[in-house]
């Protein structure tokens, strides 16, 4: 099937670790209706917090890329 729930269709993403900070970077192909990305962590993968808030395309068929930074990596 070519039915994709989501509202944005996934490239890549990953993050890596700097002197002090993260960065996390992710690109889309596609994005439908997307307002936003909210970017969270976690140290157990059940509990998150929110970093940031990152503007979405909102319609687009190019591939679009984003990043953020985490200043504070170690505190949840």
């Amino acid at each position: 099937s070519n039915c994709n729930p989501l509202p944005v269709a996934w490239l890549y993403m990953n993050a890596s670790q700097e002197s002090n900070y993260s960065i996390i970077k992710w690109a889309t192909a596609t994005e439908i209706n997307n307002d936003y990305f909210t970017v969270e962590k976690s140290s157990d993968g059940i509990n998150f917090k929110s970093i940031e808030e990152i503007d979405g395309a909102g319609m687009s068929t190019d591939v679009m890329f984003y990043s953020t930074k985490d200043m504070n990596p170690c505190l949840l």
